[in-house]
């Protein structure tokens, strides 16, 4: 049973983490986006959230799929004070907004990890760009067509690959 532990203290915070159901604890330092006001297990995948949501340690959430020593960013710039997943594909996040403000809630329903190049669950749909020739800090309006993201729920992004042999020299 892994596990892990992340205590805020007066000069920022120590993570643990345990492989063996608790019996004993290793001190960690985690890489990559690491937000330590809420970590949570995700059922059946052997992966953990953390959340985040003030100025010392960050606004957003992430995932681990290594018992906490490295952190992959579900987004950023976002108030999460708590979040909790039912199981391995859907989770909620809680935020703190000012009375009246929008938010509240947040839901997640896909996949915690890298889809695969060629997964089935990706549509890649057919692209266009407005520039005939794509350059270094080129401003581009990029068209999809057909495409759907791997996942059910709200879509936060899109990736666009472009081969060095698509790159113009300026």
């Amino acid at each position: 049973l892994n596990g892990i532990v992340a205590q805020i203290n007066d000069v920022g915070y120590v993570v643990v983490n345990t492989n063996d159901g608790g019996l004993t604890w290793t001190t960690i330092t985690p890489t990559g986006a690491f937000y330590p006001s809420d970590i949570t297990g995700v059922p059946g995948s052997g992966k953990f959230v953390s959340a985040g949501s003030n100025g010392t340690f960050g606004f957003g959430t992430s995932y681990s799929d290594d018992n906490g020593l490295t952190w992959n960013s579900l987004d950023t710039n976002v108030s999460h004070t708590s979040v909790d997943f039912i199981d391995a594909n859907n989770g909620y996040g809680g935020e703190y907004i000012p009375l009246g403000g929008p938010g509240g809630a947040w839901k997640f329903s896909g996949v915690l990890g890298v889809v695969a190049c060629g997964d089935s669950l990706i549509s890649s749909g057919t692209g266009s760009v407005n520039d005939s020739l794509i350059c270094y800090n080129d401003t581009l309006v990029f068209t999809v067509t057909g495409a759907f993201p791997p996942s059910t729920g709200g879509t936060h992004g899109f990736s666009v690959i472009v081969s060095s042999g698509d790159l113009g020299q300026s």
